[in-house]
């Protein structure tokens, strides 16, 4: 995670590094994170007024259909905590495992009012000529993933519930 701004306030990136044998290859550069409610904004000014300590994740569940019935996820958990001009907060809370980095947005503050996200700010910087698969958009979901190497509007391309599935480098996929 990274902040870019000034006196402390900015808009929040991160990317992904994965290790090998010590070295660190760089498999999804900066990109950026936030996003947009009705009532207020989390993508710039932001501030990082806090972060959790990393916790070991132990998931065991079991499959009603597939290869394997019973599977274990090992993984890190961290939350990075941040407040916008408003002094209105955000957590970030990142998930990282040895195939993959899942993230997720939660607003703390308790009420009994409902939040309207209206825009997220989030994106994926995909490096140029990174084979992907991805679907394109469709009500039935039976569309078929077409290979793209090039540049393209996948943010049209892509349905929020169908994660793509991309080759970040040689031998090395991410969903």
């Amino acid at each position: 995670m990274q902040q870019e701004g000034t006196s402390g306030l900015g808009q929040v990136y991160f990317k992904v590094l994965y290790k090998s044998n010590g070295a660190y290859t760089e498999v999804l550069p900066t990109s950026p994170l936030g996003i947009l409610r009705a009532d207020q904004q989390f993508v710039s000014n932001l501030q990082l007024v806090g972060e959790g300590k990393p916790i070991a994740i132990h998931d065991k569940y079991e499959m009603l259909i597939g290869k394997r019935r019973l599977c274990e996820n090992f993984g890190t958990e961290k939350t990075f905590n941040y407040q916008n001009t408003s002094k209105q907060p955000l957590n970030i809370t990142f998930r990282v495992y040895n195939d993959g980095v899942a993230f997720r947005y939660a607003f703390p503050n308790k009420s009994d009012s409902t939040l309207a996200i209206t825009d997220e700010a989030t994106s994926y910087v995909i490096p140029k000529d990174t084979a992907r698969w991805m679907h394109p958009f469709d009500q039935s979901y039976e569309k078929f993933y077409p290979l793209n190497t090039g540049a393209s509007d996948e943010k049209t391309m892509v349905s929020g519930d169908i994660p793509p599935c991309i080759r970040l480098i040689t031998s090395l996929y991410g969903y």
